[in-house]
């Protein structure tokens, strides 16, 4: 079995959507200690995950630039960002661009890049490493955290930290049976599944939250009009409620004011929450 040792004060990250790149981040920008960071992510880009690896342009963030700053003591960060990276990103910003909701591509590249900014501006010699993989096994030593990841390769490190993210859900029994239909989309962020709906006189959402969003707003890109004008959409929910409207309040980012290993070794006894 080989074993991959990192140095001293080294921190696993599972997970390279947005809390695992965002947790990296203030790390490297608030820690008092060197640190080796290792992110364990399968995709290509850290970041990203489900919700920003969308690639279509009307999938937004849902609220306002301004309460989505990675930094809250400037929350106007973001807006400057996107004044100054948005033509770049195919995007062009509105005149009050803090108001507005980007699209979800373009705030996982603001992700990325402030996580390559603190890379590239890391205190105290601190590192970050990105294994493309996934983690298979977690076992806690006295000392020393043990993850296993899909190769059997094993990566030890002094704390670990669990960013898991949303799990998209399995299909039940029924909607298993309805699998290889090719009127049938398991997935709202497929494509090409969404693709081969455009024709239809009527389509049947399973869910009214935000991903009931996302899809509306594919399909209507993508030209749908259905039988009748207006198109009718179903939307069958549990709840019985759509989502609910954002307040335009700065949510606030949870860390420490100056991250040490002890805090990462709290985040690890709580589950990573």
């Amino acid at each position: 079995m080989r074993i991959d040792r990192i140095p001293h004060h080294s921190i696993a990250i599972v997970g390279g959507g947005f809390a695992g790149a965002a947790t990296a981040l203030k790390l490297l920008d608030r820690t008092e200690v060197p640190l080796a960071i290792t992110i364990i992510e399968r995709r290509e880009e850290l970041g990203r995950g489900i919700a920003y690896s969308t690639p279509e342009p009307v999938h937004l963030v849902n609220g306002p630039a301004e309460i989505f700053s990675l930094h809250p003591e400037d929350p106007d960060h973001l807006s400057r960002w996107l004044v100054e990276h948005g033509l770049a990103n195919g995007w062009t910003p509105p005149a009050e661009v803090g108001s507005s909701s980007p699209p979800r591509y373009l705030y996982g590249t603001y992700v990325r890049d402030e996580l390559a900014r603190a890379v590239a501006n890391a205190r105290l010699g601190s590192t970050l490493r990105h294994i493309r993989s996934s983690a298979s096994a977690l076992v806690a030593a006295p000392s020393r955290i043990r993850i296993t990841i899909t190769d059997g390769a094993v990566v030890e490190a002094d704390e670990a930290i669990l960013a898991l993210g949303a799990f998209q859900p399995r299909l039940s029994e029924a909607e298993s049976q309805l699998a290889g239909h090719p009127r049938f989309a398991a997935n709202p962020w497929d494509t090409r599944a969404l693709d081969r709906l455009v024709d239809c006189d009527e389509i049947l959402l399973i869910g009214s939250s935000l991903s009931m969003v996302d899809a509306i707003a594919s399909m209507e890109a993508r030209g749908y009009r259905g039988a009748t004008a207006p198109y009718r959409v179903v939307a069958s929910s549990w709840k019985g409620a759509g989502p609910s409207r954002r307040r335009a309040t700065f949510w606030p980012m949870a860390h420490c004011r100056r991250p040490r290993a002890s805090c990462c070794h709290a985040s690890r006894r709580n589950g990573g929450r």
